[in-house]
């Protein structure tokens, strides 16, 4: 985990200094369910996808799906037509994410404490098996 966080953490940093900011829309928003099993029935689980559009700096119109970009007490509708603010790479515009949502070092990071978490647990284990 530490070694894969930190080949994790030089792709996120290279997008984040190669992001260029722009305004999409969001186009489309739809309610998915999933449903997690428990010991005696299913669980539903909604989440709400977006579709976001925006143009590159060339003029090229750009789609892409992110979960959360907007929820309005249960109506995915009210969110169509929304502007929000978007960082792509310009070398590889399908590489992009909505502001507010997680940069991506925050999931090199909580990868990395993971995994530094295990490597302690499993040194104090062995010592105190000796």
């Amino acid at each position: 985990m530490i070694v894969y966080s930190a080949g994790s953490y030089q792709a996120a940093a290279n997008f984040e200094y190669k992001a260029v900011s722009t305004v999409g829309n969001i186009s489309r928003t739809i309610a998915k369910t999933t449903y997690s099993q428990s010991f005696y029935s299913s669980i539903p689980h909604t989440s709400y996808v977006s579709t976001i559009q925006f143009k590159t700096s060339q003029g090229k119109l750009i789609a892409f799906t992110v979960r959360k970009a907007c929820h309005v007490n249960d109506n995915p509708y009210a969110c169509d037509g929304k502007e929000i603010q978007v960082f792509y790479d310009p070398d590889d515009p399908q590489l992009a994410m909505i502001k507010g949502g997680s940069s991506p070092l925050d999931g090199v990071m909580t990868t990395f404490w993971y995994g530094l978490f295990f490597v302690v647990v499993g040194i104090v284990s062995i010592h105190e098996a000796r």
